[in-house]
């Protein structure tokens, strides 16, 4: 199946672009959480176990995120298929030139790029570093260079670094697997070249990181066989809603492709939360997709867990075994909302909707060998519950 591949610069896993009944997301391996009590949050990358918590002498920038993800050493393309490799100018470099193949016919190269003179507005600041640290009084920026390494300055020095800035597209066409690089230039505001940076890239038939997944026995990740045909079709019934089945369970089979490893697949199952109505009249009962979860086992529902808000928990999730019988979820898809409202006036309404679906999401954690890192996929996969 072609299609356009993007892969951000500081992407923990790319390549992870995987298609099965219906993506939900794919997320590196940093968490932010957040203590209810203080507001303080916390950024942790769980590869490298780097965090910082915020307090009174560091504050955060909006580039934390970023600067705590590792750059890929290496990106994964399809054959046969456009790819773009999505760059950015770290604060220290104005712009990156002389973008290059080492083997032009073989891996096309196309640069389309932004660059900007931002001298004099100050808007950019607090875009341009990871976190903010009083010491000695004094407060210090810090912030990720070219080189992926942590340097610091005071106020001034941040507002002339930052006088330029790049963003970069680069499409990528292989005609045929291989291991291929790309050669630039990291050149300052004055001109001068600070780095040369050179990106490795592996072009293989399949580079996504799941080789195959099957559901009961029979395939339900599209096209695996490269024939440009989905071959779930024959498994799924297709309608304008969504694709499903009708097998309440089977056997989950995951398998990686090479240079990945699965290190956890989880079900996730829709909370549904019936509540009292906190009013006199009407009394009754409504359902809620959400409620509050103590996930950090605290005693208390007012943390951020994860990037997950404990006062409003949607999902609840079970680890599972590969090669092993899952049972799909039940709560139909449009559960939460249905109600049961008495008025004093002896007026009864009672809404008990019914689903024709009930959606099971699998979450698979997978390990890059060659980068290092760690990223999630999920999937959707809809049990039809009615005609």
């Amino acid at each position: 199946m072609k299609g356009l591949k993007q892969f951000g610069a500081m992407a923990l896993a790319a390549a992870l672009t995987i298609t099965l009944v219906a993506p939900i997301s794919a997320s590196a391996a940093i968490y932010m959480d957040q203590d209810g009590a203080t507001g303080n949050k916390t950024y942790t990358n769980e590869d490298t176990k780097e965090s910082f918590t915020e307090s009174a002498d560091l504050e955060f920038g909006n580039d934390i995120a970023s600067a705590l993800a590792k750059t890929p050493k290496v990106y994964y393309i399809s054959t046969n298929d456009y790819a773009d490799i999505k760059l950015s100018t770290t604060i220290d470099v104005a712009k990156f030139t002389g973008f290059k193949s080492n083997k032009k016919k073989a891996l096309k190269v196309r640069v389309e790029k932004t660059e900007e003179v931002t001298k004099g507005n100050n808007a950019w600041v607090t875009d341009s570093y990871a976190y903010a640290k009083k010491e000695n009084g004094t407060w210090k920026y810090y912030y990720k260079d070219v080189n992926n390494e942590w340097k610091s300055t005071d106020v001034d020095g941040l507002e002339k670094l930052g006088e330029n800035s790049g963003k970069y597209t680069i499409r990528l066409y292989a005609n045929k697997p291989g291991t291929y690089k790309i050669k630039y230039n990291a050149v300052d505001a004055n001109g001068a070249t600070i780095a040369k940076k050179t990106i490795k890239v592996v072009a293989r038939d399949d580079s996504r990181a799941i080789k195959s997944i099957t559901y009961g026995g029979k395939n339900i990740l599209p096209d695996t066989d490269g024939d440009g045909r989905d071959d779930y079709t024959n498994y799924y019934s297709v309608t304008k809603r969504s694709v499903y089945t009708t097998k309440k369970k089977g056997k989950l089979v995951i398998t990686a492709n090479k240079d990945f490893k699965i290190k956890k697949i989880e079900i996730g199952t829709p909370v549904l939360d019936t509540r009292n109505l906190e009013t006199t009249n009407p009394t009754g009962t409504q359902t809620y997709g959400n409620k509050p979860i103590d996930l950090n086992g605290n005693g208390r529902t007012d943390d951020t867990v994860k990037g997950v808000y404990e006062g409003s928990v949607s999902m609840t999730w079970k680890k599972v075994k590969n090669k092993k019988t899952i049972k799909l979820s039940k709560v139909e898809d449009n559960e939460a909302g249905n109600y049961n409202k008495s008025w004093k006036s002896g007026k009864t309404e009672v809404l008990t909707e019914k689903g024709n679906f009930a959606p099971t999401t699998i979450r698979v954690t997978v390990y890059d060998k060659k980068n290092k890192t760690t990223s999630t996929e999920q999937y959707l996969i809809f049990l039809r519950v009615r005609k």
